[in-house]
């Protein structure tokens, strides 16, 4: 789905740049959208509970989400992997995407 076009329901958002996966089961937990030119090519998480289909055959991901919420979500920090105990995975960023995804 790396690739895929994201539609809101009131146009298309940009594409799945890439995934945050649950590192204990390997599930998918959140999508990350690369908003394009619209958006300064902004990076942004989208939760799997706001996508409202999927078209394989067109390579779309459909979401509850308009332009206006797209563009209010937080920028998306992608720390760099450290050596150590740090952790693979920024809190911030998920605490901050509770808070405006529910």
């Amino acid at each position: 789905m790396r690739g895929y076009h994201i539609h809101a329901s009131d146009g298309t958002i940009g594409h799945v740049s890439d995934f945050i996966v649950d590192d204990q089961n390997w599930a998918i937990r959140r999508l990350v959208a690369e908003t394009g030119h619209w958006l300064s090519g902004k990076e942004v998480l989208i939760s799997l509970s706001q996508i409202d289909g999927i078209s394989h055959e067109e390579s779309k991901i459909f979401v509850k989400l308009t332009k206006e919420a797209i563009r209010q979500e937080p920028e998306y920090y992608d720390p760099p992997l450290y050596a150590g105990d740090q952790g693979l995975e920024s809190d911030a960023n998920d605490s901050t995407l509770r808070n405006h995804q529910g």
